[in-house]
């Protein structure tokens, strides 16, 4: 249903005008331009994967806000890889996002990717 509802968005682009979209577009270029040169050349971009260690399926549509951890990267036109770093204390997996501005990966090829990072 949440895959529905963002392509419903993206084609009909509900609720934004024209004049929205050049805004926003711009806002996000200038945005990505400024992390470009806060990571310089060598620089590598640790996020959360996500807010929280696992959430219930049932519960997914109540997250839209917080999918911007796992999102960020692929708004930016950035190539991620996600780290496992073990358990919390519930027993649930937890992890990082890693991103650099000129690193490149693999679709659907994480341990190689993680490889490639170390």
């Amino acid at each position: 249903m949440q895959t529905t509802f963002y392509a419903l968005m993206f084609e009909t682009h509900f609720p934004f005008s024209e004049s929205d979209i050049s805004h926003y577009t711009k806002k996000g270029k200038a945005i990505r331009q400024k992390l470009l040169d806060l990571l310089g050349e060598n620089g590598i971009f640790i996020y959360p994967t996500f807010r929280c260690p696992a959430i219930f399926s049932e519960f997914i549509l109540c997250e839209t806000l917080n999918e911007v951890y796992c999102a960020i990267f692929n708004v930016f036109g950035f190539p991620a890889v996600h780290i496992p770093m073990g358990l919390n204390h519930e027993g649930l997996p937890i992890g990082v996002q890693v991103s650099q501005s000129n690193m490149v990966l693999f679709p659907y090829k994480n341990s190689t990717n993680i490889r490639k990072i170390r």
